[in-house]
């Protein structure tokens, strides 16, 4: 990836290291759509929870 891009753009540290919405996601009330491909910065196993949990998601 850094090959690709340079270095990451974003680094967690700190208070956010451990944050997540994962527990919370199951109360997205609208239809979703999520978009994911091999060359995001957010590959698949980070989005994957989100697909798991959203109730009404479509993935493109």
């Amino acid at each position: 990836m850094a090959k690709i891009i340079g270095h990451l753009e974003f680094t967690m540290s700190k208070r956010l290291k451990d944050w997540s919405v994962i527990d919370v996601v199951h109360s997205v009330t609208y239809p979703t759509l999520l978009v994911s491909a091999p060359q995001d910065e957010m590959w698949e196993p980070a989005v994957r929870p989100f697909f798991l949990h959203i109730p009404e998601v479509s993935v493109r």
